[in-house]
């Protein structure tokens, strides 16, 4: 378009600079309206052309090669990445990570890593028949696994765990001191990743925060024999929306009730419970963290 109005202009220029006395373009108004309009109308057209043009060519392309190409890419990129991780794996180290929540999802991911990292993994679950096919697979994948050093591999246990139940967390805490025994090893990780969403307000906060709580409390002692040990706590950003921990628990001066128990058992419809049941075990690193560091070699980190 702008190359057509300059046109114009140049047209008119030459036709005004002619030699005096002859019939000048300038002189004829319609011709030089004409002119013009019929300028503005092509370079219109192709004005719109150029953009429909440069919108399928040019944003589309775009939005091709960024969107969908680059992810194809990095997809590709990270898969051989992933596979060459879980290929060659490193010697066993003689440290236990204790997984919950391991039998899907992440759980089973970050167990399955954690043993390709040397570490003799504990699924603590409660479903056993999943568990056993977890363990089955992790230890196929290390007997078929590549290493730079001893070639026995880590070892993998299950442990029955029922996040909701607090004599749950002291059952784990002696089997893996067992483990730790049998072993020569030291209890050096655990990831809270077990975790309910949807069920009532009351097990949603037992499982969510309790059993983390608790777990974390009975394994410290075996923690802190470590020189250097983690505790990681899967959130989620659903603590944004969180507007509280402690409901209403009624009248104080009624009989002494659990504010757990007090907790309705409706269902976590609108996922309100499990939003404060996440910042809740944010708050739990928290105060961890500002208490632990003064004592042990203990890490507490968010996830």
């Amino acid at each position: 378009a702008f190359s057509f109005v300059a046109a114009s202009k140049v047209i008119n220029a030459r036709c005004v600079r002619s030699r005096p006395g002859s019939r000048r373009l300038k002189d004829t108004p319609s011709l030089s309206l004409s002119l013009q309009t019929a300028l503005t109308k092509t370079g219109a057209m192709v004005n719109n052309a150029s953009i429909l043009r440069w919108a399928v060519y040019g944003i589309l392309t775009e939005l091709f090669h960024n969107i969908i190409v680059r992810n194809v890419r990095r997809f590709a990129k990270s898969e051989a990445q992933a596979a060459a991780q879980f290929k060659l794996r490193q010697p066993a180290r003689s440290e236990i990570a204790v997984v919950t929540g391991s039998t899907g999802g992440i759980g089973s991911c970050i167990a399955r890593l954690l043993a390709f990292k040397g570490y003799d993994v504990v699924l603590c679950a409660r479903d056993e028949n999943a568990a056993n096919r977890i363990m089955a697979d992790i230890r196929l994948a290390l007997k078929d696994s590549l290493v730079d050093g001893p070639i026995e591999p880590p070892s993998v246990y299950f442990v029955e765990y029922h996040a909701d139940d607090e004599r749950s967390a002291l059952q784990v805490a002696s089997r893996v001191k067992e483990i730790s025994i049998e072993t020569n090893s030291k209890l050096s990780v655990l990831v809270n990743n077990a975790g309910i969403m949807g069920h009532s307000k009351q097990a949603t906060i037992k499982v969510n925060l309790l059993g983390p709580v608790f777990l974390t409390f009975a394994l410290l002692a075996l923690l802190e024999e470590s020189e250097r040990a983690v505790v990681v706590n899967v959130g989620s950003s659903a603590h944004l929306r969180a507007t509280g921990v402690v409901e209403d628990l009624g009248d104080p001066s009624g009989p002494s009730v659990s504010w757990v128990d007090a907790l309705p058992t409706t269902a976590d419809e609108d996922l309100s419970t499990y939003a404060k049941s996440k910042l809740a075990i944010m708050q739990f690193s928290m105060l961890l963290r500002h208490w632990l560091p003064t004592r042990t070699h203990v890490h507490v980190v968010d996830a």
